[in-house]
């Protein structure tokens, strides 16, 4: 739907699918991130409207998976948002690249990136701004410092030996029940050449899969 929500009249089949995938004895325990909001964020995704999604394929396949928030559980609906249940840090940040400049947040666990959402031309940028009071923003420069190299070179190598990226262009909406979010991940149809080509150029930089979604 248009308006960023999942359709109600869906809520019965959404609900019971999301909780067929594992048996009662695979199913993790939800975690609870004192320090970080995640309702109020996600709260803010359904307007965001296109934006790229990066993740990390998974090899739990438990499902559903949730995380419990001050005011309720968060459900997340799609594989794609595994790592939002373990996510400790969300950071905001922007950079300047040979290519033109980029913004995007980190979902961070364990002191890890495990997802990336890039800011494209088609994603309402008023949205954006909303979201980023929630997070904290940092600048990046296009090149390291030379006293930086070596950072960088060991981000690189451990990059190296993780899963690689795999990248969708979607849009994140979320069904509100009492006690209960659910958060979706939808494949977008109607985005612009501009915005479709900066998804590929963000994906060629992060050596990731570009992969389509269901939905």
């Amino acid at each position: 739907m248009s308006d960023g929500t999942i359709d109600l009249g869906h809520e019965e089949a959404l609900l019971s699918a999301s909780f067929s995938y594992a048996p009662m004895a695979e199913r993790k325990s939800a975690p609870i991130f004192i320090g970080l909001d995640m309702h109020a964020i996600a709260e803010c995704l359904p307007r965001l409207g296109p934006v790229l999604w990066l993740y990390r394929e998974e090899k739990e396949t438990a499902f559903p998976r949730a995380r419990l928030t001050a005011r309720g559980v968060l459900l997340l609906e799609h594989p794609a948002l595994m790592a939002l249940a373990n996510c400790s840090a969300v950071q905001a940040r922007s950079s300047v690249t040979p290519r033109g400049p980029r913004e995007w947040i980190d979902f961070d666990a364990n002191g890890k990136t495990v997802a990336r959402m890039y800011f494209l031309p088609d994603t309402d940028c008023l949205a954006w701004d909303a979201m980023l009071q929630f997070v904290g923003a940092t600048v990046e420069s296009p090149r390291a410092p030379a006293w930086q190299a070596h950072r960088v070179f060991m981000r690189c190598a451990w990059a190296r030996v993780q899963p690689s990226w795999l990248a969708c262009v979607v849009r994140l909406p979320v069904l509100q029940l009492p006690c209960l979010q659910v958060l979706g991940l939808r494949a977008v149809d109607n985005v612009s050449a501009l915005g479709r080509n900066l998804a590929f150029s963000i994906a060629d930089d992060e050596r990731a899969r570009m992969i389509d979604v269901a939905g």
